[in-house]
């Protein structure tokens, strides 16, 4: 790839090289299957850039600088990512992170015995240094072919925790041995024990569906025969207010077992216990399955608008096939297009690209009065209306050249730059700060502008305009270098029309799945402190879930 240096082609041969080899099996169909590929190559995107540019050695620097980079990032800010989880450091560092891990375990249980000591008591977790202090493969997992050297009891951290889809922990990244467990002071947890993370992140909840283990992050509770899990699990849930209330900490919030054993609640008898999870249970299941929905559709999206933007529609309406009829496509700079599709840059498909308010605007906010978009309001499928920011009428008409008016596209310059939304009829005449405004001209569509530059397409176009990573700054001169593969307005309508319909369909799942969510978050204020019971909470339940379906 380094020799070609053609990433459109790269990518389209990628899509269709995987999307043929797969299709056969069965597992989805065309369009899912273009979507996850899809997916797949935008998250992989900056590897293959680096490596167009740089080759692998290339890549192999980059990854490197920016592990050192996480690395040395303040600690109460935080790295952009964990560094000790990337591939490169996991596949060749196995056993510093396993003395990474031992270390840092020591330093949390001497941390809690010096203040512990210097405030005259014992540890009150004493009994609760979950890190053991060996490093051999004999007590952590061996991230080996060798499976003797591996461990087999679930160790769980809060991260796996707060990434957790679902309430269920069935299984984590590292596991210890029982020479391990033995060794320390760690815990096995019997399956229906209820795990809550009291340390940086408060709070968060699973349940073990096997026996395991954890680390310092947690307090766990063993439900006695009174108690059931699933209660329990949605109750911590509602008590987040009090945890954060009576934790303590400088450099994150930590409640300590004392504290977190101070924290009283109230229960039912178990039978109506099980009968509240019930009803809850089945709540979750429904938005779990809204969820999937959603996660398909979107996959579908994907897909779709990959064929839409490189196959286009012919005259019947259907999609052209690059492999039955190779002669209605050509080579482009984009990659093959469809033979009567133009490749043009954005100055000559707009009337005028300028760019909002970027001399302290700060100066000229009021109020109320015209509103004013900010990038934090921009996103690929709409504008956001709250945490507006605005500006006079006078202050407006002074600032002309940055007002806004229908089907504008505004995009992000900072921070998601290229990030870009057709500009609706109710914002017609309000102002923006610091984004790039495009105004379509005859030959293009907006909302098919808009498409283009969202797609893979325009994003690999903004990210090598602007350099690569390293300058996440998008402005007015790239934009109108941005080029754009151009069908016909008839049919940049249709494919418009067609996208906009499954957006309609995806936004009334997302509706329902809103809908789910405010019942069930009511359901729980109202099973779990008594205020409702179960039967009238089952009626209510029927009731609701027969309107919304």
């Amino acid at each position: 790839m380094p020799q070609r240096r053609d990433l459109n082609r790269v990518r389209a041969e990628f899509l269709e090289t995987f999307v043929t080899a797969l299709l056969p099996l069965n597992t989805l169909d065309r369009f899912k299957l273009a979507g996850v590929i899809a997916t797949l190559w935008t998250d992989t995107l900056p590897d293959f850039k680096t490596l167009l540019e740089n080759g692998f050695p290339g890549v192999i620097d980059g990854w490197v600088d920016a592990i050192a980079d996480a690395v040395e990032d303040d600690e109460a800010a935080g790295p952009a990512f964990d560094p000790f989880a990337h591939r490169f450091v996991r596949r060749t560092m196995s056993d510093y992170l396993e003395r990474i891990a031992a270390a840092k375990a020591d330093v949390v249980r001497l941390k809690g015995e010096k203040e512990a000591f210097e405030q005259g008591n014992a540890p009150d977790d004493l009994d609760e240094r979950n890190s053991p202090r060996g490093t051999t493969r004999r007590i952590w997992t061996a991230r080996s072919a060798n499976s003797r050297t591996n461990g087999s009891i679930p160790w769980v951290t809060p991260s796996e925790i707060t990434a957790l889809c679902g309430k269920y922990v069935r299984d984590t990244r590292e596991k210890i041995t029982p020479d391990g467990l033995a060794g320390s002071a760690a815990k096995l947890l019997p399956e229906g024990s209820v795990v809550v993370t009291t340390r940086a992140t408060l709070g968060e909840t699973a349940i073990a569906a096997v026996p395991l283990t954890t680390n310092q992050g947690f307090k766990s509770i063993m439900p006695n025969e009174d108690t059931d899990s699933l209660f329990a699990y949605n109750r911590i849930q509602t008590m987040k207010s009090e945890m954060v209330r009576l934790a303590s900490g400088t450099t994150f919030l930590e409640i300590s077992k004392a504290d977190f054993s101070r924290i009283r609640t109230h229960r039912p008898k178990r039978t109506e216990q099980i009968r509240i999870a019930a009803v809850l249970d089945t709540m979750d299941e429904a938005i779990a399955k809204t969820e999937a929905v959603i996660a398909k559709l979107w996959q579908v999206r994907t897909g779709i608008l990959h064929d839409f933007l490189t196959r286009g529609l012919d005259a019947h309406g259907q999609l052209r096939d690059p492999a039955a009829h190779p002669e209605q496509f050509k080579d482009s700079p984009l990659g093959r297009i469809p033979s009567d599709w133009e490749v043009r840059a954005c100055h000559s498909l707009c009337r005028e690209i300028v760019v909002g308010i970027v001399v302290k605007p700060a100066q000229y906010y009021v109020g109320e009065g015209v509103p004013v978009l900010r990038s934090a309001n921009i996103r690929e499928d709409r504008i956001k209306l709250d945490d507006l920011v605005f500006i006079s009428q006078e202050s407006n008409a002074l600032l002309s050249k940055s007002m806004l008016h229908t089907d504008d596209l505004v995009t992000v310059r900072t921070g998601y730059p290229g990030t870009t939304c057709v500009v609706p009829s109710p914002l017609d005449g309000s102002n923006c700060v610091d984004l790039i405004i495009s105004q379509p001209g005859s030959e293009i569509v907006p909302r098919f502008l808009a498409l283009w530059i969202n797609s893979p397409f325009g994003k690999d176009q903004v990210l090598r305009l602007q350099g690569g990573l390293a300058q996440q700054h998008f402005n007015v001169g790239e934009m109108k270098r941005v080029l754009v593969a151009k069908p016909q307005p008839d049919e940049q309508k249709e494919i418009v029309k067609r996208l906009d319909l499954l957006d309609s369909e995806i936004a009334i799942v997302t509706s329902e799945k809103e809908k789910l969510a405010l019942l069930k978050s009511g359901l729980m204020a109202d099973l779990l402190t008594g205020r409702v019971r179960v039967p009238e909470a089952r009626e209510a339940l029927s009731q609701t879930t027969a309107t919304i379906t």
